[in-house]
């Protein structure tokens, strides 16, 4: 009897798991002429899906993105550059280094405050032999005024790389989305879903449709009037890193 009642679970169990089954009807990387013209095209390019029958209600599109756009708005190419999701690499650096003299002046201040503790205990000192007690007050002298030149130094860095880091974008100058967190970012949409923006490398944006033959587009997010100088890629031909988009369908099938 117990074994029968497992086989029946067993049964059950492998008809349940068959009942859906995923699978990609559509692998498709989006042309580079066609990104081309979705980065330097102040509005939306339509991306077509091409699927006999076209794509159904509760498919769902899922989007892969890499690479990198030169926003141009510089003296040379490759001064403005970010990827699909709107990160931009060397700021993301920038912002590592600020935070590493940040920590570095904590502990100076420490170390100066350390400092010159020392050296007015020193200078009260009992010592009798006046030779000693001055050779400390000059050592500690000469350690606070070498740490008050290393917090100088990172303070000024602080300040340029406060500067380069600082987020200057008016997010009401942006054409396809005001949102912050949208600004120089490569969108998707389709005729029911709201924006959403790329996400990271090796992170796939996923939008279930909600009707059948559903449309789809592509759209930089850059700031009104500033679309005539993008371009894929960077470096001083945009010849590296170009970005690259690929679109999969998947379908769940009832079997």
């Amino acid at each position: 009897m117990r074994i029968a009642a497992i086989f029946s679970l067993l049964c059950i169990a492998l008809h349940a798991s068959a009942a859906e089954l995923e699978s990609r009807v559509l692998t498709h990387y989006v042309p580079q002429d066609t990104l081309e013209t979705a980065v330097r095209t102040e509005g939306w390019t339509e991306i077509a899906l091409n699927i006999k029958g076209g794509v159904r209600k509760g498919d769902v599109i899922r989007i892969w993105a890499g690479g990198s756009i030169d926003r141009g708005n510089g003296d040379q190419p490759g001064e403005h550059i970010n990827g699909p999701d709107g990160s931009d690499p060397d700021k993301d650096r920038l912002h590592q280094q600020l935070h590493q003299h940040i920590r570095f002046v904590k502990v100076l201040e420490s170390a100066l405050d350390s400092a010159e503790t020392q050296l007015a205990t020193a200078r009260v000192s009992d010592n009798p032999l006046a030779e000693i007690k001055q050779r400390d007050i000059k050592f500690w002298k000469d350690h606070i005024q070498m740490v008050q030149k290393e917090l100088k130094q990172h303070r000024a860095d602080i300040q340029v790389l406060s500067s380069k880091t600082r987020d200057i974008i008016d997010p009401k100058k942006l054409s396809l989305s005001p949102q912050k967190d949208h600004a120089f970012a490569l969108l998707v949409k389709t005729e029911t879903s709201g924006f959403e923006r790329c996400r990271t490398p090796g992170h796939p944006l996923e939008i279930r449709l909600t009707k059948d033959k559903e449309k789809f587009w592509l759209g930089f997010n850059d700031e009104k009037g500033r679309y005539q100088d993008n371009h894929l890629g960077k470096g001083r031909r945009h010849e590296l890193d170009p970005l690259w988009v690929r679109i999969e369908v998947v379908r769940t099938i009832v079997d």
